[in-house]
C-alpha cells in the first residue's frame, strides 16, 4: 500500500486554494494505488484551518508551533519527514 501526504497551507486561518486542489488530486491518487490520504497543516494558531481539513474526509496531522509559524523549509522539512516516515506515505 501507498500513502499519500499533501502539505497544506494556509493563510489567516483560511486554507489555501491549491491546498485544496492537491488535496483532491491526492484523494485520486490514494484510491487509484490502494493508499490512505494524509494532508500535513504546519504553522502556528492552526484550530480553524485543521478543522476545516478535516471535512474533506482525510487524516490531518497538525504541527502547531511557533518555530513553523513563519512557513520556513529549514523547520518544516524536519517535520515533512518524520511524517512521511510515520504515514508510509510513499507520495508527497
Amino acid at each position: 500500500m501507498s500513502n499519500v501526504l499533501i502539505l497544506a497551507e494556509q493563510s489567516n486561518g483560511a486554507v489555501k486554494k491549491a491546498s485544496l486542489a492537491a488535496i483532491g488530486a491526492g484523494r485520486e491518487l490514494a484510491a487509484r494505488v490502494g493508499g490512505q490520504l494524509h494532508v500535513a497543516l504546519l504553522g502556528q494558531g492552526l484550530a480553524a484551518p485543521a478543522e476545516a481539513l478535516r471535512a474533506y474526509g482525510a487524516t490531518v496531522h497538525v504541527a502547531d508551533h511557533a518555530a513553523l509559524a513563519h512557513g520556513l523549509a529549514e523547520a518544516a522539512a524536519p517535520v515533512l519527514a518524520g511524517l512521511a516516515k510515520a504515514t508510509g506515505a510513499s507520495w508527497l
